[in-house]
């Protein structure tokens, strides 16, 4: 796998993590990889003393979010015009911010 799920980070002082990208074939969804890749990023924040996480989803992404808010990630606001198209036009997609506190 290349590339990065989990990012540290200080904002105010504090220290969190943000899910950067996270997705599962479409060959193996429903199996509950991500919540369990999830879970696991969750671990090592918590290990690497992190108080949070955060994760932004697109708006039309409603598996993604309904996985998010069922995992205890709370919407935090709506990012307008946060991502390009899919379909190769010109509009812009809102993106939904989630943060998750961590128990350490």
């Amino acid at each position: 796998m290349k590339g990065r799920l989990l990012t540290l980070r200080y904002f105010k002082q504090k220290p969190s993590g943000r899910i950067c990208k996270l997705a599962v074939d479409k060959g193996f969804r429903k199996a509950g990889w991500a919540t369990e890749l999830i879970n696991e990023l969750e671990k090592f924040a918590v290990k690497n003393l992190m108080t949070g996480i955060y994760a932004e989803v697109r708006e039309s992404n409603i598996a993604s979010l309904n996985l998010f808010q069922k995992l205890g990630y709370k919407r935090q606001k709506t990012l307008f015009g946060y991502y390009s198209s899919i379909n190769g036009s010109y509009e812009l997609e809102n993106g939904i911010k989630l943060y998750k506190g961590l128990e350490r």
